[in-house]
């Protein structure tokens, strides 16, 4: 019974060529305009009237679309590959042909960068120092973050060889295969020497799909809900800039510096991400990993000595790859400089350097007979303290040179505008003794005095001053219009 009836297209053959020219049509529903479906279906409702046609309903043409185009097809027709992702079926199962996640632990890690969500201060003078970057390699079979780093420079090259250095100065190991984006800092020559130095292999994402990095994606989100938006100075009030009053801006009630975020942020992860039961795998990071390495083995045929010379492979250089040694046996890094007596035979020459963003006390340069350590004027500051202070104090000062160009153009703002209005002054001050001297010119020459009374008011002068006290009158009244002028010019100071 359910199979009665006509069941062939009732619309005429022509009406349905015409929809499906509007439907495919790049200038109309697939246009990148994103043309309303009512413009459409005017267009239809006009051809068919124009060709002697009924025009089909609204509804008609909307089943037709939905006919023809799945909703990801004409959402990535109409908006881009990008905004069709979201409505991509997931995977649903894992197969061979599907992205895994690794069979033990180290095999396959992911590293990726976020800006921290947290107003960052100087710790000795209270400074407003902005958010910094928290890079992170995480490890994908066991979701233990396995090396993290917080630099205030945004993401490049630097980063990725500092991670790798700290997850060997941690585990002693380094993941068998990295999987990145497709970042250009992921694609320089430095990070792939670092991985060809390490054995590891390196994987990147496809552009525009983060579900391919899901597990650090979800490390981020899992940082802020649980650690960092509950700290004063988040900049949660700025996404809803507004409505946010001056008493809640996190960027006038910061306190957090970041020796103090990086050991509360350390506690967090070993004291709650790493203790925690993990939703995908119904037990903590810490006991995953630990299972992991009873049945895959420690492999200690593969560990990886933190000896110096690994420390200087890690180390990332300058913009230009190399600096020139002075005559004073110096060379300067990130406008600090250096000194090593071992330079001498070296001055006037460039060599390659490599300078530590975590201790500024110390940078290399390549001699002929290999690394020469040169150590900076912040060598007595950083001695006797921990790592974790000369970590802290060196990010500070590396942060502090890097804006040493925009404090420079302040300042010369400010004198600038002071040097113009001195300038102001001076003409001025020119202007008004050159009037004065022609006054002294024209009274010399007439032969009267500098001063006249107008004949109707003679009777009532009693007394007239001397020559001598109306030049000092005439002195006072001048120092009065510049200190007034002196006044209306810098009154804003």
């Amino acid at each position: 019974v359910s199979q009665r009836g006509n069941r062939n297209r009732r619309l005429e053959p022509k009406i349905l060529k015409i929809m499906q020219e509007e439907i495919q049509s790049d200038k109309g529903v697939k246009s990148n305009a994103k043309k309303g479906l009512f413009t459409c279906w005017s267009v239809v409702v006009s051809r068919c009237t124009e060709a002697g046609l009924l025009p089909p309903s609204r509804r008609t043409f909307n089943s037709e679309i939905k006919r023809l185009m799945t909703p990801e097809e004409l959402k990535k027709a109409r908006e881009g590959e990008k905004a069709g992702y979201d409505l991509e079926i997931p995977y649903l199962s894992l197969d061979r042909e599907t992205p895994k996640h690794g069979c033990r632990v180290f095999e396959l890690a992911h590293i990726d960068h976020t800006q921290i969500d947290l107003q960052m201060v100087d710790e000795s003078n209270g400074t407003n120092m902005g958010k910094a970057w928290l890079t992170v390699m995480i490890d994908a079979f066991t979701r233990m973050i396995l090396a993290w780093v917080i630099l205030f420079d945004e993401p490049s090259y630097r980063s990725c060889m500092l991670v790798a250095r700290d997850c060997v100065r941690r585990h002693g190991r380094f993941p068998k295969t990295v999987v990145s984006d497709q970042g250009s800092e992921f694609k320089s020559r430095y990070y792939e020497t670092m991985l060809a130095h390490m054995a590891s292999h390196k994987r990147m994402r496809p552009k525009s799909k983060p579900r391919f990095g899901n597990i650090v994606e979800r490390v981020f989100g899992s940082n802020n809900t649980q650690f960092i938006h509950t700290l004063v100075g988040n900049n949660q009030a700025l996404q809803s800039p507004r409505s946010m009053s001056r008493t809640h801006d996190p960027r006038s009630t910061a306190v957090w510096n970041l020796r103090a975020f990086k050991e509360s942020f350390d506690r967090y992860l070993t004291e709650v991400y790493h203790s925690v039961e993990h939703p995908a795998l119904g037990i903590s990071p810490a006991k995953a990993m630990e299972i992991s390495l009873l049945q895959s083995g420690t492999r200690p045929h593969i560990r990886i000595p933190y000896t110096r010379e690994f420390v200087i492979t890690t180390l990332p250089s300058n913009k230009q790859g190399d600096t020139k040694i002075q005559k004073n046996v110096s060379f300067k890094v990130n406008c600090i400089e250096y000194f090593a007596a071992e330079l001498a035979s070296y001055a006037g020459q460039s060599l390659e350097v490599r300078y530590d963003p975590y201790n500024v006390g110390h940078a290399f340069v390549m001699g002929k007979a290999g690394w020469i350590e040169g150590k900076s004027m912040y060598y007595g500051q950083l001695a006797g303290r921990t790592e974790k202070e000369i970590m802290a104090i060196s990010l500070q000062i590396n942060e502090i040179n890097s804006r040493s160009t925009l404090r420079e153009k302040d300042r010369a703002l400010v004198v600038g505008d002071f040097l113009r209005g001195v300038r102001l002054v001076e003409d001025n001050l020119a202007i008004q003794t050159q009037a004065a001297r022609d006054r002294e010119q024209h009274a010399a020459d007439e032969g009267t005095d500098l001063v006249t009374v107008p004949p109707e008011e003679t009777t009532n002068v009693i007394n007239l001053p001397t020559q001598s006290a109306r030049k000092s009158d005439t002195r006072a009244q001048r120092e009065a219009d510049f200190e007034n002028m002196t006044r209306r010019t810098y009154g804003d100071f």
